[in-house]
């Protein structure tokens, strides 16, 4: 049967165990990993052994609990000092030669091998359980072995704890030199305890049964250090896998020992099968547990990460409430606002690299923070791509960059990494009550690191993108009033041209007075032309001034088919305008003048003799449509995407600058035209808002 008194020592092996398996998982290349497994997994013997002892009904069961309490008692010292050479790190750290390893080794191995020399076994009655006989052992004050066992043991542990406190002295980080200074007050007050329970007198099974506690309790101390003081710094998964598993296996502990005791019980008193009776209470608890089975693992999670959820909520909404912001200054101003606030620091900067590629960055009125690429602190957060604390940083850094590193002194540094290449650093300075980062915040600043990189990213490729197409826009400016120059330039030559030789031919005074009065003519119409294209052209530059009004469009293009009749008397061109209802239209009447005029122009210059201009006027859903069409051949089809471009023209007096004007005209008025040919003409549709 188990012993009640052996119930510590089983938690004590099943939380082992636990952290046995997730360290070694965790990192099995690294040195401290494997060597704080093995001291682990001994003591975890030490607690089976332990176990085993204060249930065993017979001397063999005891013997085989005493092998295995004094393998894990004598390794225990050993790894313990080995661990003291690597752990925690410094500067120079000692080499953990294999010699070394083994010559540390032979003391422990040669008496654990020779125990029953110095270990005597012996048994009590349990009176207080009154379970019958339980063996325990002591060590034989008599054996020279019981001495040397004693001063190895505290050499060993002395040792590791004169080197823990030696690295101590020369950590600069904070957390870690909380980390070490806990170990270093653990052991010693363990230590203490454990010599000072197993040199009093009294009952030899309540000793063990206190010395069984006071495992349990170093096991739990260990668990602690781990998870809270970092002791050995795990993934986050396994630390919540840590988590779970000790409390799991605190339970199942708890589970399977409710089960055994009173399954033996049940068979004491009524003539039940052990067997049977294990099997109908599992069953029966079973279904007592089952129904709250997700319930109570989602009440350890809440328990268990209650500070990384409440930092990985503030963290996700400030991610989604930045995905709106576009300029990078703000959402850079907004990181360091967000962390100052979610961590309570002094101060926080993002740094980006600079225009060379050369710095990061923080530039902020007059502070700026600087740093090079080259330097061995972004080095190392490359390779790495953890937070790491800038005290840490000031061990592996340069005399220029420690310099640089002790003003956060107590804080952090944040990789920002993307597609595994660093692109800005976070550095938070200390907080300000001058507490410790605790896991959970350097656990949410590494889920906030990679999001908020992207989102700088994307405002960087967004910024990229929009000064492209403002130079794109500016080139395209620039060209078109290279165009626009060279069309004005070629359009006033040819007339100067001819002005010119007029000019000379007038100059030489062989002409008689019909030929000058004709080329004087010519210059007077060359001036007129030159004069159309400056007017044209500022029309086309003149700011927009609209003056809306609500009128009868009808109406209004009836007025102007008269006016045209009488501009146009000497050509045989009907114009016409085909409704005869109203459709009133808010707009500026002048500029609608200008393009209807300009568009029936172009039609009767196309026609000439006996044609025919028709204006027509409809209505769509918050539109106005008007059309003009003509019999005037219409336009050759290779010359129909050029129509609206400046300069362009068909006409030998033309100035290209008419159409050009007609659809700036209406661009101002939030309209449209489209063209295309139809029959024997040109079809010009525009469609301008009601209002």
């Amino acid at each position: 049967m188990v012993s009640l008194y052996a119930l510590p020592a089983i938690i004590a092996f099943t939380i082992n165990i636990s952290l046995t398996i997730i360290i070694i998982l965790d990192s099995p290349q690294k040195t401290e990993n494997r060597l704080f497994s093995l001291a682990l997994f001994f003591t975890a013997l030490w607690n089976a052994g332990e176990a085993l002892l204060i249930s065993a009904d017979n001397i063999s069961s005891a013997n085989s609990g005493i092998l295995l309490m004094q393998s894990g008692i004598a390794a225990t010292p050993l790894l313990f000092l080995l661990l003291s050479f690597v752990y925690p790190r410094r500067k120079y750290p000692a080499k953990l030669k294999w010699y070394k390893v083994i010559l540390l080794s032979v003391i422990p191995v040669i008496l654990a091998l020779n125990y029953p020399g110095y270990v005597q076994v012996g048994t009590s009655e349990d009176i207080l359980m009154g379970t019958g006989t339980r063996y325990w052992f002591t060590l034989n004050g008599e054996s020279p072995f019981t001495y040397l066992k004693v001063i190895q043991s505290f050499i060993y542990l002395a040792w590791g704890c004169f080197n823990f406190y030696r690295a101590f002295k020369s950590l600069k980080s904070r957390r870690e030199k909380d980390s070490a200074q806990y170990v270093i007050y653990g052991i010693v007050i363990f230590t203490v305890l454990f010599l000072a329970l197993n040199t009093q007198k009294g009952s030899e099974i309540t000793r063990m049964f206190l010395s069984s506690i006071l495992l349990m309790c170093v096991s739990i101390f260990f668990s602690y250090a781990i998870l809270e003081n970092r002791f050995i710094i795990l993934k986050r998964y396994f630390q919540t896998s840590l988590r779970v598993a000790v409390i799991s296996a605190v339970i199942l502990t708890l589970y399977v020992f409710v089960i055994k005791t009173t399954a033996e019980i049940l068979s004491s008193f009524y003539t039940v099968n052990r067997i049977a009776a294990e099997l109908i209470m599992i069953f029966i608890l079973s279904l007592l547990v089952y129904p709250f089975i997700t319930r109570i693992q989602n009440l350890l999670s809440e328990i268990l990460s209650q500070n990384y959820t409440r930092f990985r909520s503030k963290v996700l909404k400030f991610l989604q409430d930045s995905s709106n912001t576009f300029s990078i200054e703000e959402l850079l101003k907004n990181t360091e606002e967000f962390l100052i606030d979610l961590f309570g620091v002094k101060d926080a900067y993002v740094l980006m690299p600079d225009a060379d590629n050369k710095n990061f960055v923080f530039k902020d009125g007059d502070k700026t923070v600087k740093i090079s690429v080259d330097s061995d602190v972004i080095k190392h957060l490359s390779e790495t791509s953890v937070t790491c604390e800038a005290d840490y940083l000031m061990e592996i850094s340069g005399k220029q960059e420690s310099i640089f590193l002790s003003a956060f002194s107590g804080g952090l540094i944040v990789p920002l990494m993307s597609e595994n290449k660093l692109k800005g650093l976070v550095i938070l300075e200390s907080k300000k009550g001058g507490q410790v980062f605790a896991t959970e915040e350097i656990d949410a600043l590494m889920l906030f690191s990679n999001p908020i990189c992207t989102l700088i990213e994307r405002n960087q490729t967004l910024h990229k993108i929009k000064e492209e197409e403002m130079k794109s826009s500016q080139m395209e400016k620039f060209a078109a009033i290279g165009r626009m120059t060279a069309g004005i330039a070629h359009e006033i030559r040819n007339p100067m041209n001819i002005i010119s030789t007029a000019a000379e031919t007038i100059l030489k005074k062989q002409n008689d007075s019909e030929t000058v009065n004709k080329l004087l003519y010519f210059i007077v119409e060359e001036v007129d032309r030159m004069n159309k294209i400056v007017s044209d052209f500022l029309q086309l530059s003149k700011p927009v001034s609209l003056n809306i009004e609500k009128r009868d469009v009808v109406a209004f293009l009836k007025i102007i088919a008269e006016q045209l009749k009488l501009g146009y008397k000497d050509y045989n061109v009907d114009i016409e305008v085909k409704n005869t209802g109203e459709v009133f239209i808010e707009t500026d009447f002048d500029a609608l003048r200008h393009i209807v005029m300009n568009l029936c122009s172009n039609s009767f210059e196309a026609i000439q003799q006996n044609g025919k201009i028709l204006l027509g006027i409809a209505e769509e859903p918050g539109k106005t449509v008007i059309t003009i069409s003509d019999t005037g051949g219409g336009i050759p089809e290779e010359n129909k995407d050029k129509v609206f471009d400046l300069f362009f023209s068909t006409k030998q007096t033309g100035t290209g600058l008419g159409l050009s004007i007609v659809l700036s005209l209406i661009e101002n008025l939030k309209g449209e035209i489209m063209f295309e040919n139809s029959g024997n003409g040109a079809v010009f549709t525009i469609k301008l808002p009601k209002k």
